[in-house]
């Protein structure tokens, strides 16, 4: 933003390059080259970093439409961008990113040249400005055709990341991959705004659990900083379209572009956070400025500058001085007063859980893990190598003495880090492995799990409290997005009844589980340790299909039977007429259909750490069984 403004105030045009002035060129070429350095450390430091570089290119692109509709130069643009992004060029080729980064930092250079050269020869031809926009449509169709062409395999990478930004099918299991605003979030946290609230607190605390009026919501949701955020970036589209106001361009387009982004994924608020910070800091601006604080911080420094020069001091009762200050006093106490606290509290809360931190079941299970198997490399300082091992992209023969450990996901940088082992799969890994391990955990039967451990080469499992049970009460667990993953719905495994409560016409809604709950892989192993199951009573219950006026379809039982065995039960619902009768069990942990013990699974650890259950029992939080041939 500086480059671009010290360019434009300096007029920086190509014919400053016969005889360049550096007295003139110094500062935006100092600025452009500076812009350039951090941008290259950025796509060092975090894999996304391509985000900005097409954020930066859009705006140039954008800018030269702009600057060449309105008759204005747009040479200065050229001396921003070239350095900028050739800077960032020669670091990321240093560094050797992988040709995807090389790619697209090529295509903004070259594309910012040739974004000049044409603005500069049509206006030398003295052609229609409005010709502008169009040529560039057609010779940025020609060169995705030409790049298509000589790279599908680059091109087609290019176009699946920016897929990334929309999550599809199992990808929304993942909660930062979910949006930001969902009326899901209503059952889930009792709020549709409930993330909002969280990530931007505002001026105002007040209750947003549903229990609250209207008002009371429409008021919380005006005062947090997210909504301010949004008025200030009105205002400043306002003023760029109307006014004129080009140096507010790339601040408009750079937060409505994460401002998109994070209402389609809650996870881009760490990025659209310091976009509400400068906006809401803006507006501030704009109202000190409307009740009279209209002074800027340059008016003010030559108004001292000449004060001094006269060697006069303001009069002690000069109405501007006292308002000035007046109004200084009344905004340092609203920030003490008011939004510091409602900051402060959420902030401390959150230091203080350490959410989605590993648990003392966790960490106590895989330090049991490191010291207690088979070291994959043979050398327990093999761990260190890691930055010996070939760049990214090259093949890496793994010993022989190499194996996986089979957990979920979510698990796979914990495995790693605490318990130096190779996970099978971890979030940064390609999803179609998550899809086989969900399929393991949820394999009907030990032969096919076995075919795909084998295939894993795993020798260890790892499940714990969260993947496996499923809370009959608040109905909490992973095991849906491991059922989403695996191609199948939650609805196999258990699903939604009203069910009586106690006297009267009360009814509350809970999960009933299905034989296929008890059948998969991870409850085996969880639940029932991999042993042997036979129940000592089945629960066989019949429901009728009922809408509410918001048109959800819910499940009633309407009656239930109980029988001696899996088998009574089978008979019995096989004879009634109606379909919706199921053999069912209301307990995660009380299976309704006989289990075989597991051959080829052992289990090896127990964490102490014990999670307790609704029915008043406990059960370890962390279980790592060994696969056994």
């Amino acid at each position: 933003m500086l480059a671009v403004k010290t360019a434009y105030r300096r007029q920086m045009t190509f014919d400053m390059l016969k005889s360049p002035d550096w007295s003139i060129i110094r500062k935006p070429l100092i600025y452009s080259l500076l812009a350039g350095l951090f941008l290259g450390l950025y796509i060092y430091a975090w894999a996304g970093a391509l985000l900005f570089v097409f954020i930066i290119f859009l705006y140039f692109v954008i800018q030269f439409i702009v600057d060449h509709l309105r008759k204005k130069s747009t040479e200065y643009l050229s001396f921003v961008s070239i350095p900028l992004f050739l800077v960032a060029l020669i670091i990321t080729m240093m560094i050797f990113m992988g040709r995807l980064y090389i790619a697209s930092v090529v295509i903004a250079l070259v594309a910012s040249g040739v974004l000049g050269i044409l603005s500069w020869l049509m206006v030398r031809r003295q052609i229609k400005t409005g010709y502008y926009p169009l040529v560039l449509l057609v010779l940025g169709l020609a060169g995705m055709g030409i790049f298509y062409l000589a790279s599908p395999s680059l091109f087609n990478s290019m176009m699946v990341s920016f897929g990334n930004f929309i999550p599809r099918g199992a990808h929304i299991t993942t909660i930062e991959m979910q949006p930001l605003i969902s009326p899901a979030y209503q059952s889930a946290y009792g709020d549709t705004f409930a993330i909002v609230w969280g990530n931007y607190p505002g001026l105002i605390e007040l209750s947003t659990t549903g229990s609250g009026t209207d008002f009371q919501d429409i008021l919380a949701f005006i005062s947090t900083n997210f909504f301010l955020a949004l008025v200030s970036l009105c205002i400043l589209i306002y003023l760029v379209i109307r006014k004129g106001a080009d140096e507010k361009i790339i601040l408009v387009i750079w937060s409505l572009i994460i401002l998109v982004l994070n209402l389609i994924q809650r996870r881009f608020g760490y990025y659209f956070a310091v976009n509400v910070a400068l906006l809401v800091g803006y507006l501030a601006w704009r109202v000190l400025e409307r009740v009279g604080f209209k002074e800027t911080a340059l008016e003010g420094e030559k108004k001292a500058q000449e004060e001094v020069r006269k060697k006069a001091r303001p009069k002690k009762g000069d109405s501007s001085v006292v308002a000035r200050w007046a109004v200084m006093i009344i905004v340092l106490l609203l920030v003490l007063g008011v939004i510091y606290p409602g900051n402060i509290e959420p902030a401390t809360q959150v230091a203080r859980q350490a959410q989605y931190a590993p648990s003392d079941a966790w960490v106590s299970s895989l330090k049991w893990m490191k010291e207690n198997t088979p070291e994959p490399f043979g050398n327990p300082d093999s761990y260190y190598d890691i930055y010996e091992l070939p760049p990214a992209g090259d093949n890496y023969e793994y010993p022989e003495s190499a194996y996986g450990v089979l957990a979920w996901w979510d698990y796979g940088y914990w495995i790693t880090r605490i318990g130096h082992r190779l996970p099978n799969a971890n979030p940064s890994q390609n999803p179609n492995i998550l899809t086989i391990i969900a399929a393991f955990f949820t394999s009907q039967d030990e032969e096919s799990a076995g075919d795909i451990i084998r295939e894993m080469d795993s020798e260890y499992i790892i499940v714990d409290y969260q993947t496996a049970y499923v809370n009959p009460v608040t109905m909490g667990s992973k095991f849906p997005a491991i059922a989403t993953w695996a191609g199948e719905t939650m609805t196999k495994y258990f699903d939604l009844y009203l069910v009586p409560a106690g006297e009267g016409e009360r009814w509350m809604l809970r999960p009933l589980f299905y034989p296929e709950y008890y059948n998969s892989m991870i409850v085996r192993l969880y639940n029932f340790n991999g042993e042997a199951v036979t129940p000592e009573s089945v629960w066989v219950v019949s429901y009728q299909e009922s809408m509410d006026d918001a048109g959800n379809v819910f499940k009633q039982v309407t009656g239930a039977e109980q029988f001696e065995s899996y088998e009574a039960a089978e008979e019995y619902r096989s004879s009634q007429e109606s379909p919706n009768v199921r053999i069912v069990s209301p307990n995660p942990m009380i299976s309704p259909v006989s289990l075989e013990a597991l051959q080829h699974y052992k289990l090896v650890h127990s964490s102490e750490g014990m999670v307790g259950l609704v029915d008043q029992t406990s059960v370890a939080e962390v279980k790592i069984f060994e696969y056994v041939e």
